[in-house]
């Protein structure tokens, strides 16, 4: 199966005004755990469990044992990114994979912010990737010993902008947004089939990656103003809805969004309406830029309406540039936030 594209979730909808979320997932951070050992490494964890290779939990404030403080001529292991303990997993093209219990079931088509903290070890094992994949479930998946390469539909998560997961000396978040089927009680972590496609493609022999990740958060968004546009979607004269689509780094439509469009298509056939595309950006590049990718954002869903019978009579399509922000840009979180796609029915 092939893997969700999420990034263009970060369009879905982030709130405007945001009430304090609650983590949805249980000992996030891996905190509650068995006592320090002989080493760092943390033998079992609470509402944590193995499901394919051995990944590694350490918890820093233990001993560390003589192989950690020296490997690489004294490579010291990093603080965790909160609390004391974080996980270690190998994320190549057989990987190790762990999953988590959530505390509450995930509810039907609403829309969650998925983040965490991620770095690579200092010299040792630090191949650049391009995400990390999140897949959730209703049922516990079956524990295997062996490397996997699990094929999950997963909700890939990235930085900000698609930048490659390169931090070493430092934590970096990476984030996406899923829009749940229901019934969901699991989240499993690792690389999955279709994830990191190009980044191993180019790997040399003997390369691979290693990645801490800690800080893990799964939250519900609140919108009082916004929706997200479905299939049941009620379409309400000048309303605006939040378009669920993701354009890869040449502002092409994903394989992933345009089902979703083909979803919505009996919405846009209503002729009632016209149909007002605007695409937002966020201030990350200089206004040219904006006006021209948010244009041509606009005109690739007009353009994909078009081919599939949507009179293009009925269709504007407007690159708004950073205009109309929801939020101030002065956070990572809120520039995602004002990167989306509105759709108004007009007439």
């Amino acid at each position: 199966m092939k893997k969700l594209s999420f990034l263009a979730y970060c369009m879905v909808l982030i709130t405007i005004n945001t009430i304090q979320a609650q983590n949805l997932l249980l000992n996030p951070s891996f905190e509650q755990s068995k006592p320090c050992g002989q080493n760092e490494l943390v033998d079992s964890i609470a509402n944590w469990e193995i499901i394919a290779g051995k990944p590694k939990f350490i918890n820093i404030k233990c001993a560390i044992s003589p192989e950690s403080r020296t490997y690489i001529r004294g490579m010291q292991l990093p603080d965790a990114a909160e609390g004391k303990v974080y996980a270690g997993l190998g994320m190549d093209v057989e990987s190790e994979f762990i999953q988590g219990r959530l505390e509450k079931t995930l509810e039907k088509d609403k829309i969650y912010w998925i983040r965490a903290q991620v770095r690579l070890p200092i010299r040792f094992c630090a191949g650049a990737i391009n995400e990390v994949g999140f897949a959730f479930g209703e049922q516990k998946l079956s524990k295997t010993e062996d490397f996997q390469t699990l094929k999950l539909e997963n909700l890939a998560l990235k930085k900000e902008n698609d930048k490659l997961i390169n931090n070493q000396y430092n934590w970096a978040e990476i984030s996406g947004f899923y829009i749940a089927k229901g019934n969901e009680n699991f989240l499993c972590i690792g690389n999955f089939a279709n994830n990191n496609e190009l980044a191993f493609k180019s790997r040399k022999k003997g390369e691979c990656t290693y990645l801490y990740i800690d800080a893990i958060k799964v939250e519900e968004l609140k919108d009082s103003n916004l929706e997200v546009l479905t299939a049941q979607s009620q379409i309400i004269e000048n309303k605006r809805f939040m378009l669920p689509v993701q354009f890869n780094s040449k502002n092409e439509l994903s394989e992933k969004s345009a089902k979703e469009l083909n979803k919505l298509l009996p919405l846009f056939q209503n002729k009632e309406f016209k149909i007002g595309i605007y695409a937002h950006s966020d201030q990350s590049t200089n206004l040219d830029q904006q006006i021209s990718a948010t244009q041509t954002q606009a005109n690739r869903i007009a353009d994909y309406l078009v081919s599939k019978g949507i009179e293009k009579s009925r269709i504007v399509a407007v690159g708004k540039e950073n205009s109309q922000g929801l939020v101030p840009n002065d956070t990572e979180a809120n520039k995602l936030k004002n990167r989306r796609i509105e759709i108004v029915f007009e007439k």
